[in-house]
Parts: structure tokens; C-alpha cells; sequence
């Protein structure tokens, strides 16, 4: 857990904690965890995603900015926090 914290994880994919820049953090969990390699996501033709409400914001925002899914299934208010969020850390 203090692994996962000191990177900053805001969610996972696949057991591959991510941070809200889009780096994936938590090395230590790779080695021990029997899954799928979440660095090859971008290799794959479509991923999809489904999440929402506004405690899915933060995480939607890192997994997208680790390009790790194309596709996002999600209602118009979390993606609206999504937007004004990347905004906010962008200004």
C-alpha cells in the first residue's frame, strides 16, 4: 500500500495501478500478479472501459492520459467532470 501510495494510484486496470498523469506504478505488484500485461493495452484494436459517477473521475482521467483503453462507456455528468477536471490540472 505504500508503494501504491508514494506513486500517486488512482485506480487500476488489469491489477496495473495507474496514476492520474497516466503513469502505471506499483512494480512491485507485476511480478506477483497472474494477468494480463497492461503495458500491451495500446496494442490492442479496442478496449473498452466502463465506468461512472464522480468517484470514477479521477480514475477515468489517469487511465485515459496512460492511453490504456480507445474506448469509454460513461454518462454526461462524469465525462463532463472528466473534461473540466484535465482542464483544472492543465491550467
Amino acid at each position: 500500500m505504500a508503494e501504491l501510495r508514494a506513486g500517486g494510484a488512482v485506480g487500476e486496470v488489469l491489477i496495473a495501478p495507474y496514476s492520474i498523469d497516466g503513469r502505471l506504478v506499483g512494480e512491485s505488484l507485476r511480478g506477483r500478479a497472474i494477468a494480463f500485461d497492461a503495458r500491451a493495452l495500446p496494442t490492442i484494436p479496442l478496449t473498452i472501459a466502463v465506468a461512472d459517477g464522480p468517484d470514477k473521475v479521477v480514475p477515468i482521467l489517469g487511465v485515459l492520459r496512460a492511453g490504456l483503453l480507445n474506448t469509454l462507456v460513461t454518462d454526461l455528468a462524469t465525462a463532463e467532470g472528466v473534461l473540466n477536471l484535465a482542464d483544472e490540472l492543465a491550467a
